[in-house]
């Protein structure tokens, strides 16, 4: 099989473009504060909604409801973002978080929060489309792989300090202050928002009839579906998993899976960009498929802990390559319904990860609803066997015979 080809034209071309411009570094802290803001507040509200007598079904139910919210959200910002421009739709994304995280506590009530998570799922539909897009803008087209792996080391940051941040706060001074702190954080992010110069809006980007999905970013954006249903699995139940195990700081797993991401992804961009996808994404979907199968028989906080890095490792892999994949070849005014489609699939499968985990936990126990979460892997995997490594190895071969023979 012939190798696929890689994002820059050359090493030399990779190391004379810049990527860290200021520019990007504005869009990277605010995608820092905005995960962070976010990632704090859910972390938190499954405890929430077990205090408030919800069971781990409503549990299940009450993400997948924001998550599917968030998917309905994406395609129309990121068609608006390509025909009105990125700032007015990201700033409306922040209002909506900001107005959903300062309502939940004033609430107490398991269908209200849910309602609320709803609202909240919008606002960050839109703003992590708007987010990735404009970091698509900023980041040179031979360093995407690169660049893409940096800024996601910003949601992996948010993993890492979110989870325990949020639970400490809940503990010491309850829900309340624990959204207080989370608001906080997503008006500091409107800050940095303020200054990046966003790309103009022609009129040629006005001219386009109404296409909320991009079609070349389809196929990889499908394949994250089954790596976003045991990820769903992994947000929603690993800090009750490890409470069931009697593991103290279950929150740690996630802290733990969030810096083996901070590590791996820059690495991954760089070997996408050199090496091209394959030998990425392969060996990412069989050290996921691993750690679920460990997962399912951990006893102890330091296996709970080192699976989770695995984990990590596995997820930053893959999801780096197929995010990458996604927006290689998409022009300018395109890149946000580009990111709506990547999203918009992604909230699919976290959306049903979050469903069949909260169904098969409470059926089977937490144990074998992960071991169960292998099997979507493996479609994954199929899948994208299926309907890219062959379709490329297919589309080369068409175009070395269209070549005349020396």
């Amino acid at each position: 099989m012939k190798k696929q080809q890689s994002l820059g034209d050359s090493a030399t071309d990779r190391r004379t473009v810049q990527l860290w411009t200021p520019n990007f570094l504005l869009v990277t802290v605010m995608n820092v504060l905005l995960f962070v803001g976010m990632q704090t507040q859910l972390s938190a509200l499954p405890v929430y909604l077990r205090q408030l007598s919800g069971s781990d079904a409503t549990v299940g139910l009450c993400i997948a409801l924001g998550t599917a919210s968030a998917l309905l959200a994406r395609p129309l910002a990121g068609y608006a973002a390509d025909r009105l421009g990125r700032a007015p739709i990201l700033f409306l994304g922040l209002f909506l978080m900001m107005s959903a995280l300062f309502a939940y506590s004033w609430f107490p009530t398991v269908w209200v929060v849910i309602l609320i998570r709803c609202v909240n799922g919008i606002g960050w539909g839109i703003s992590t489309t708007l987010s990735n897009t404009v970091a698509t803008d900023v980041i040179p087209a031979q360093r995407l792989g690169e660049g893409m792996g940096f800024f996601s080391v910003s949601q992996s940051v948010s993993m890492a300090l979110a989870p325990a941040i949020g639970l400490s706060i809940m503990s010491l001074l309850g829900y309340r202050s624990m959204t207080f702190f989370a608001v906080a954080l997503l008006l500091a992010a409107c800050i940095p928002a303020a200054f990046v110069k966003y790309r103009a809006i022609t009129k040629s980007d006005t001219r386009h009839t109404f296409a909320p999905f991009e079609k070349s970013a389809a196929r990889p954006s499908a394949v994250m579906i089954f790596v976003g249903i045991p990820l769903g699995a992994t947000l929603s139940f690993s800090a009750l998993y490890g409470m069931s195990l009697g593991v103290e700081n279950g929150a740690m797993f996630l802290s733990c899976f969030a810096i083996s991401m901070f590590v791996t992804r820059p690495i991954a961009g760089r070997l996408i960009d050199r090496f091209g996808f394959d030998r990425v994404v392969y060996p990412g979907f069989v050290a996921y498929m691993a750690s679920m199968a460990l997962f399912a028989a951990v006893n102890s906080l330091t296996a709970f802990l080192v699976i989770a890095l695995l984990q990590g490792v596995a997820y930053g892999m893959v999801q780096n390559a197929l995010q990458t994949m996604s927006l290689k070849n998409v022009p300018p005014q395109r890149r946000g319904a580009a990111n709506a489609t990547f999203f918009s699939l992604f909230d699919l499968g976290i959306g049903l990860g979050n469903l069949l985990a909260g169904l098969l936990s409470a059926t089977f126990g937490y144990a074998r609803m992960y071991f169960a979460m292998m099997i979507p892997l493996l479609f994954g995997g199929l899948l994208y066997y299926r309907i890219i490594t062959i379709a490329s190895a297919r589309k080369l071969r068409f175009v070395h015979a269209d070549q005349p023979a020396k």
